[in-house]
């Protein structure tokens, strides 16, 4: 059962792992080469000397993580290691493989080509991670930075070298727009993984202080078919000791939820928070 398990999952990954290198090699190959500048990252570098030398960037990766792998596997998990050559090669293989002449190259606005290779290169690397491996190259560093040095920030750390390698890409590049288009490259990337890996339905809580918690629970109920929760809850001004109405809601389920407290209290006190991940009925399935 423990075998056939583990191959059922080594599959998964596999298949992920090759999703995961086709939108990669599309993002660099398609956009970032052709419109001269470099992302973040190991692909950073490999575009860099790309445009130096013309070398191939899937071999570049491969060569540069080699003796990163044997500096860093004492610091990094054995699983997470071994998944992580796994994705590495994977990756490294299918960004030589998916290249001109094979597939064509973008040659519009630099800037679409940033954004598009941002939001490609960010949903590769969440779907990488979101099965605990990862590319390999500056993860490592920052992985071992982090075990070594557990308070310094990772994220300073990650801007560091990131700043560094977009800033080479300008130089190398001889084009200051190179570190602009390279700068959003990173800003798309870091939010397309945030929406995938985090969620990408962000939705809303409301807390309802009022003096009529039950009706307007029941009637959210009614109209929205929401469930809420009551709070045990006790002005500080007042000290009246009241249930607060609790109800986690999809964003566009909020104006009708703000509707109904005003109609039925208009004096009631609402807060209304962004709610990252909910999960449980009516929301996201808990899964692993």
């Amino acid at each position: 059962m423990e075998k056939s398990k583990f191959i059922k999952t080594l599959v998964e990954d596999i298949g992920v792992d090759i999703v995961a290198g086709i939108l990669m090699a599309v993002s660099v190959q398609v956009f970032a080469a052709p419109a001269g500048f470099a992302t973040a990252g190991v692909n950073g570098i490999a575009l860099i000397t790309y445009h130096l030398f013309g070398w191939k960037m899937g071999i570049v990766v491969m060569i540069i993580n080699i003796p990163l792998v044997v500096l860093c596997y004492k610091f990094l998990g054995r699983r997470f290691l071994l998944n992580s050559i796994k994705s590495l090669i994977i990756t490294s293989v299918l960004l030589d493989l998916i290249a001109p002449p094979l597939i064509p190259v973008y040659e519009g606005s630099p800037l679409l080509a940033a954004i598009f290779n941002g939001m490609l290169g960010g949903a590769a690397f969440a779907m990488i991670f979101m099965r605990s491996s990862s590319t390999g190259g500056t993860d490592f560093v920052i992985m071992t930075i982090n075990k070594l040095r557990p308070h310094f920030s990772v994220g300073l750390a990650t801007q560091i070298v990131d700043g560094i390698i977009i800033l080479a890409g300008a130089y190398f590049f001889k084009n200051i727009d190179a570190v602009l288009y390279g700068i959003i490259s990173v800003l798309m990337t870091g939010l397309v993984m945030d929406r995938i890996m985090v969620g990408a339905n962000i939705g809303k809580v409301a807390f309802v202080m009022t003096k009529s918690p039950y009706q307007i629970a029941e009637t959210i109920n009614e109209e929205l078919d929401r469930g809420s929760t009551f709070i045990k809850s006790e002005g500080s001004f007042t000290r009246i000791e009241r249930n607060m109405v609790m109800c986690a809601c999809a964003t566009r389920e909020l104006y009708k939820i703000k509707r109904i407290v005003r109609e039925i209290d208009p004096e009631a006190f609402l807060v209304i928070t962004d709610s990252r991940e909910v999960y449980g009925e009516g929301f996201n399935p808990m899964d692993e």
